[in-house]
């Protein structure tokens, strides 16, 4: 699924370029939520602020269910969220999509830029869901319920319905493949908390 930079509707800009410049005017002012202390959506946050240079404030929550509800109350003026999540509030106009880290526009939301045409290429990591069992079920019960699995996410109408809200079943990964995006999105994440400074409590 793709991520999403939001703005509460009061936030002065009104597109990526000006966003930027606000919080470089004003180091420290501004607060962004996330779904809490070292969350895929805290580290995207940080990965966000090392790359532009830029001083935000980070407001952990319990969730992201509350760091929405805040930002679109104000409370905090920028939300770094799931796409999915966020969608609703996009659509009806309670918070400003400044940029999605994903691969291309989306077709609900089309006028939103990705990173990557920002020139933020580095910060397009896409969070990925994985179907996980216990390492005790028999092989042929693990194969059986990836089969199934893939049977659903290939249904057009629920690859229409992922598609609306800025997910892609994709193709199905296999276990290895999973293991590895797994390695992958660990030394990404690893290199951000050692970039700021992020130490265990």
């Amino acid at each position: 699924t793709a991520n999403v930079i939001s703005v509460n509707p009061k936030f002065p800009a009104k597109d990526f370029k000006g966003f930027v410049e606000e919080l470089k005017k004003n180091p420290g002012k501004y607060s962004y939520g996330s779904s809490g202390t070292c969350s895929v959506l805290h580290l995207f946050g940080e990965a966000f602020r090392i790359a532009t240079g830029t001083d935000i404030v980070h407001v952990p929550y319990k969730g992201s269910g509350p760091a929405l509800a805040d930002a679109v109350a104000g409370q905090v003026e920028i939300l770094f969220d799931n796409l999915p999540s966020s969608m609703p509030q996009i659509l009806n106009g309670k918070l400003r999509p400044m940029a999605i880290a994903w691969n291309q526009r989306i077709d609900s939301i089309k006028d939103v830029p990705t990173l990557a045409e920002l020139g933020h290429a580095d910060l397009t990591e896409v969070v990925w869901m994985g179907l996980w069992a216990a390492p005790d079920v028999p092989a042929p019960v693990q194969t059986r319920l990836r089969e199934a699995t893939l049977r659903v996410l290939q249904q057009p109408k629920v690859r229409e319905l992922f598609a609306s809200l800025g997910l892609d079943a994709g193709a199905g990964a296999s276990a290895d493949e999973l293991q590895r995006s797994l390695r992958v999105s660990f030394e990404k994440q690893g290199a951000t908390l050692k970039a700021v400074g992020f130490k265990p409590e």
